[in-house]
């Protein structure tokens, strides 16, 4: 596929070839192309049988009577497709097909129901860890939990001085 142009050779892509005969097929080509159709044909003479039959085919289309196609022709078409493609298609794809078009709605709920129940636990998580807070704080003695919200508070606790078991250091020796 050689293309002389301004002085210079290069390959004609396969893309140009095919290009040319679709639009020969649309309309008739100019001088330029057809020149470069037989430089392609004088280095592929293969390619050569293609453009003939494809140019013949063309020409019989154009002597075919032209028909209308109904107006809700593609609806009538997409709907015997689709009739078509459920009567043949295993149970198993089926059952997938199914399953994904119903994934989405499926998922968001999951999504909801996984963000209240990680809500609700986290809730019952803080509820627990006041509970404990507040049961050690009395077993320390000290002041309940939620009164030791002031910083005040909590340093003047560090002030006194802590009650020691003396039995216990006794025994830890």
């Amino acid at each position: 596929m050689v293309l002389k142009e301004a002085g210079t050779e290069r390959e004609m892509k396969p893309k140009r070839f095919e290009h040319l005969i679709l639009e020969n097929g649309r309309r008739q080509l100019t001088a330029r192309e057809r020149a470069e159709l037989e430089r392609h044909f004088q280095k592929h003479p293969g390619d050569r049988e293609l453009y003939e039959q494809e140019s013949e085919l063309d020409r019989l289309l154009d002597l075919a009577p032209q028909v209308k196609a109904s107006d809700d022709f593609t609806s009538k078409v997409l709907d015997r497709v689709r009739d078509e493609s459920q009567e043949t298609l295993s149970p198993v794809i089926s059952i997938v097909m199914l399953v994904r078009s119903h994934l989405k709605p499926l998922t968001a709920a999951a999504a909801g129901v996984a963000l209240v129940l990680t809500l609700l636990t986290v809730r019952h998580r803080d509820q627990h860890l006041d509970e404990v807070a507040n049961s050690l704080s009395t077993m320390a003695g000290a002041a309940p939990f939620q009164t030791l919200a002031d910083f005040e508070e909590i340093h003047a606790l560090g002030q006194f001085p802590a009650q020691v078991d003396e039995e216990l250091l006794l025994a830890l020796d």
